[in-house]
This record gives structure tokens, C-alpha cells and sequence, in this order.
């Protein structure tokens, strides 16, 4: 299964959040019973950041069997380049890894809409 591509902007300096739900090919949420999910943040190829739904302070949470909400702190974002970023989202289940989603993370500006 190929990812899809979502492209989104953030405030640096504020916490953005958003809500994903995986789905098949027939548009049916996938459950996500058992799944870890995992979002690392890039500037070009240099990791700039890894949120996870595992350890003491996820960032990224499992809600119910299909909802996975990404939370990027108001630190994290303020420390964050002022360029494009890009962003690889896994599901992760025994030693297997699923990419659901990729794209960018633009910071918002006052002359953007």
C-alpha cells in the first residue's frame, strides 16, 4: 500500500494538532488494535524529530481502534526551522512498519491565507 500525501501548515511557537484516521482501499478504518504509531520529522535528511505513541509522554495518541491524533508541542514547533519540513507517518506492529501518510509541514505566515 502506497502512503498518502497530506501537506499541512503549523504556527511555530503553538501546539498544532490533527486527527487521522487510517483507512483501506474501500474506505473502511482500519483498526489500529496492537499498532504503535510513529511520525518523524525531517529538514532535508536530517531528523529533526521523532513523536511516538509509545514511552511517558507520547505526542501521539490512539484514540478508540481508529483515530490517531499527532499533537507537535508549542516547544517542538518553536524550535523548528523557519523552512518546509517533511514528515513520514509508520504504523508499527510486531517487526512489521506500515507508512500511512507523508508529506510537508509548512510554517504559517501572515501573507498566507
Amino acid at each position: 500500500m502506497k502512503p498518502g500525501v497530506y501537506n499541512f501548515f503549523y504556527d511555530r511557537g503553538a501546539t498544532t494538532t490533527r486527527q487521522i484516521i487510517w483507512k483501506d482501499v474501500e474506505g473502511e478504518a482500519i483498526s489500529l488494535t496492537g499498532y504503535t504509531a510513529r511520525m518523524r520529522l525531517y529538514r532535508d535528511d536530517v531528523l529533526l524529530a521523532e513523536l511516538s505513541s509509545s514511552g511517558d509522554d507520547p505526542a501521539i495518541t490512539i484514540s478508540g481502534e481508529d483515530v490517531i491524533i499527532v499533537t507537535i508541542s508549542a516547544t517542538l514547533s518553536a524550535s523548528f526551522p523557519d523552512n518546509v519540513l517533511n514528515y513520514q507517518l509508520d504504523m508499527l506492529v510486531g517487526d512489521s512498519v506500515v507508512r500511512i501518510l507523508k508529506g510537508t509541514l509548512t510554517p504559517w505566515t501572515e501573507d498566507q491565507p
